[in-house]
């Protein structure tokens, strides 16, 4: 019985939770070939974390490295696109968040089956712990992300939204941030090449 105690912890904290980091691996240039301008409202610049009433967490400039915006420049500068030179390439909004919502336990209905079962009144909250991590491996995760932005005068925007069971990995969320900056890029390239 002693014996399970820690696992049933271990359970639980494995299934909680997002990282509270994203690195991502990518050199970043000093000068690019086009003008970039950053317009994103600042709100979109700032991590939130989930509040009672929103079980989404926002990840911004302070916890992504380099910043989306960085990452989003160094991809459009490695394309060395002859369409890009000398445009201006403005970023009007750019969201990564993570929707995690919230699993519970039906007290009640577990009380009701501890009370059939011989001691199962003294088990119960470990058996509480063990659904509650269990309902959280199991729950599914979004990881979200969205670009907008004008090259001259005409808009580009790509987004993605990724699902994942357990808890919501850094390589989870890299792997959408990559496919949407990926796709924005390809976006911005076709409309640069028609300007």
């Amino acid at each position: 019985m002693y014996r399970i105690i820690p696992f049933c912890l271990l359970l639980l904290l494995a299934a909680c939770g997002t990282t509270g980091s994203v690195k991502v691996a990518i050199s970043v240039p000093t000068t690019t070939s086009f003008i970039f301008s950053d317009r994103r409202p600042d709100t979109q610049r700032i991590s939130r974390a989930p509040t009672q009433s929103d079980s989404e967490s926002y990840y911004g400039d302070d916890v992504v490295s380099p910043p989306a915006p960085d990452v989003l420049r160094a991809v459009l500068e490695r394309r060395q696109a002859v369409a890009f030179r000398g445009k201006t390439i403005t970023l009007t909004d750019l969201v990564i968040s993570v929707k995690d919502p919230a699993v519970s336990v039906d007290g009640e209905r577990l009380r009701t089956a501890a009370s059939s079962v011989p001691g199962g009144a003294a088990a119960a909250p470990l058996a509480g712990l063990l659904i509650l991590g269990i309902e959280r491996i199991r729950s599914q995760k979004w990881v979200y992300v969205r670009i907008r932005g004008l090259v001259g005068d005409a808009e580009f925007s790509a987004y993605r939204n990724d699902s994942y069971s357990g808890r919501v990995t850094e390589e989870n969320i890299q792997t959408t941030l990559m496919a949407v900056i990926e796709a924005a890029a390809n976006d911005a390239e076709q409309l640069a090449s028609k300007n």
